[in-house]
């Protein structure tokens, strides 16, 4: 799935019951209003869900 910079796939908590990106599609980033309370994964910038 790609995607220009400017646009967020965003994903709720509960999957059934949640109108997130599933339905909606992209957001784009001058949409989202809000800011980051906690960062679960990466940790770093530098760090990779699939290294290779």
């Amino acid at each position: 799935m790609f995607s220009s910079p400017d646009c967020y796939y965003v994903l709720g908590d509960n999957r059934g019951n949640s109108t997130d990106s599933r339905v909606l599609g992209f957001i784009q980033k001058q949409d989202v209003i809000g800011e980051v309370k906690f960062r679960f994964a990466p940790f770093r910038s530098s760090d990779s869900w699939n290294k290779r």
